[in-house]
């Protein structure tokens, strides 16, 4: 019997994905009265509220109050404090399973229609949907289209990508072995010795999860440097300080090799890149490969590529506002974009962007509407060890790279302030980047308690033009970790 044609359906605007960076996109598309259609393969709510930010923060908060905890014990609190997994566990789950129904409910409500399966495009204007996505095999929910499970968006206008990106896979022998950050997040015990590839955010951050939790954790990083697109004095602060917590960071090391062993556990065969040998192994339980993202591109393009879309490693390539330079149908937004960087305060920001530039693009748009390039300006961002490490604006080695610029530099530890004494805080750091004549502030990077809020007012400070004098003289509410910047900008 021959298949039955593909169900076709009309939209203004199609969008695929549905995190936040879709909401906002359908959210401004939907007040404008245009039609829209989303779809997503898997559960509705992206990566941050379901496998990324919001659920690793559940987990850091408990390593956060049982390390505080630790640091008063014997001026203050007694006896010791342990994480349970399980309870954790349910706490954060409790959030992360009202993600999708929640997600889906909003979007309906806003008057979008919603799909489900994988997109693919079909041509330059239409996104075929897929039966066999994940949310129809975990949620029995069903493809919307005819008996096949498939069904033609057109989109008359625009269609906006917004489909993210996923964790990388290594190359080396026996990556089949390792699991991504999604299965560390969703673990339902913890086990004793896990090893994470690569010294980026995650590794640093579940490392510390876990040996706080009473596991032993190993992070491996090929070059010198790990966290490298922070400043290269906080980063090491940050690996002191990781290492004092029983994580053995080891730097210009990589696997080489991993084997499963016999009784479930895994040895991985180290290779040490400052002379190449290969000459120890290590044995753990679990191996997290925590190397980097790669842009959510592949799947979309198909194997025809018949929407005719670039893409690279970086994500697909677009123009300054945000569309595709290969398909002007077509827009991206956030991590599966060649454009920002991978956070969801950027992806939501291209979000907004693109939502106003499709809109100007309109046929019924005012004749005054222009389309907008995308502007970034100085985005904070952090690590969230314990303490977190948080920056914003130049590195100390980029103002150095850039010519004429004349600078100060203030640095130095907050341990003996009373906003660290007080919490039983052993390792804290500041640097704050300070241009001479004009007192701006170029870059400020922190490591200590709170250092993620506190970074905010140095992102203000940066994008307003607020010369540091003014946070010197500024009336704080006292004490406060805020009110210890007047201290940072002398």
């Amino acid at each position: 019997v021959a298949a039955a044609a593909a169900t076709v359906r009309n939209f203004d605007c199609v969008v695929v994905g549905s995190g936040t960076a879709a909401h906002f996109v359908v959210t401004a598309l939907r007040e404008a009265g245009k039609s829209v259609a989303v779809v997503d393969e898997r559960l509705y709510g992206g990566t941050c509220s379901r496998r990324g930010c919001q659920p690793k923060k559940y987990l850091i908060a408990n390593a956060e109050a049982v390390a505080m905890a630790r640091h008063l014990r014997g001026v203050g609190i007694d006896g010791d404090v342990a994480t349970n997994w399980q309870d954790l566990q349910r706490l954060k789950n409790a959030f992360v399973d009202g993600v999708p129904g929640g997600t889906l409910n909003g979007f309906e409500k806003k008057g979008a229609e919603t799909f489900f399966g994988r997109a693919v495009f079909a041509a330059d204007d239409t996104i075929r949907v897929e039966e066999g996505g994940r949310w129809a095999e975990a949620e029995a929910k069903p493809t919307k289209g005819d008996d096949s499970g498939a069904v033609l968006l057109r989109a008359t206008h625009r269609i906006v990508l917004a489909t993210g990106a996923s964790p990388r896979k290594g190359d080396f022998e026996g990556a089949e072995h390792t699991v991504d950050s999604e299965h560390f997040l969703d673990m339902p015990t913890l086990p004793k010795r896990i090893f994470f590839i690569g010294g980026g955010f995650i590794s640093f951050e579940f490392a510390t999860v876990a040996t706080i939790a009473g596991s032993e954790a190993t992070i491996v990083h090929r070059s010198k440097q790990a966290l490298k697109q922070f400043d290269a004095d906080a980063v090491d602060t940050v690996v002191d300080v990781t290492r004092a917590h029983g994580v053995d960071v080891r730097l210009e090391t990589e696997p080489a090799s991993i084997e499963k062993r016999d009784d479930g556990t895994f040895a991985v065969t180290l290779r040490n890149n400052r002379d190449g040998t290969e000459n120890e192994r290590i044995v753990v339980d679990l191996v997290v490969e925590a190397s980097g993202r790669v842009p959510n591109t592949a799947s979309v393009i198909g194997d025809g590529n018949l929407g005719g879309i670039d893409a690279g490693p970086k994500g697909f390539a677009v123009d300054e506002y945000l569309r595709s330079v290969s398909n002007p149908h077509v827009y991206a937004v956030g991590d599966c974009a060649a454009s920002g960087l991978q956070l969801a305060p950027v992806a939501d920001h291209e979000a907004k962007l693109a939502a106003g530039n499709v809109l100007a693009d309109a046929a019924d748009a005012p004749p005054n509407a222009k389309r907008k390039p995308v502007e970034y300006g100085s985005v904070p961002s952090a690590v969230f060890t314990v303490p977190p490490l948080a920056s914003v604006g130049l590195t100390e080695a980029q103002a150095r790279a850039k010519e004429g610029l004349k600078f100060r530099v203030n640095k130095g530890s907050t341990v003996g302030m009373p906003s660290s004494k007080r919490i039983g805080e052993k390792t804290a750091f500041y640097k704050v980047l300070i241009e001479d004549g004009t007192d701006r502030v170029l870059g400020a990077h922190l490591v200590r308690h709170n250092a993620a809020e506190v970074i905010n007012v140095f992102a203000m400070a940066i994008k307003f033009g607020i010369p540091a004098r003014e946070l010197q003289q500024f009336l704080w509410a006292y004490p406060t970790y805020t009110s210890d910047c007047k201290y940072m900008v002398k």
